[in-house]
């Protein structure tokens, strides 16, 4: 976790000091729908029905992240995989356990 880290709430949740929280994400362009269809690996798997041409997915799963947040655009921001199926979401202005509740998803207890 990095120093700007503060604590995990799952695998590919992290709430960072400023109160902001990284998302670890494992995109699909180019499926059928939009959707958050359970875990790859470590991180959560978004489907996305946009093409991955021209920075069309991403715009897409910004798009489906503030929908499902309801969220303004500014307060989602892509930071790490632009050209890559496996990127690092910020999210401003939501806690992990909102974030988790939002997802459809129940953080599990510790240890």
């Amino acid at each position: 976790m990095s120093p700007a880290a503060g604590k995990r709430s799952a695998a590919f949740l992290s709430e960072e000091k400023s109160g902001a929280c990284l998302l670890e994400l494992w995109v699909q362009p180019g499926a059928a729908r939009d959707a958050c269809c359970g875990m790859h690996g470590e991180r959560l798997k978004i489907r996305l029905s946009a093409p991955p041409v021209d920075g069309k997915a991403n715009k897409a799963l910004i798009a489906f992240l503030c929908r499902v947040l309801d969220l303004r655009p500014g307060r989602v921001e892509l930071v790490a995989g632009r050209s890559a199926r496996g990127k690092t979401v910020r999210v401003h202005g939501r806690s992990a356990g909102e974030i988790l509740a939002a997802l459809g998803l129940v953080p599990q207890p510790p240890g």
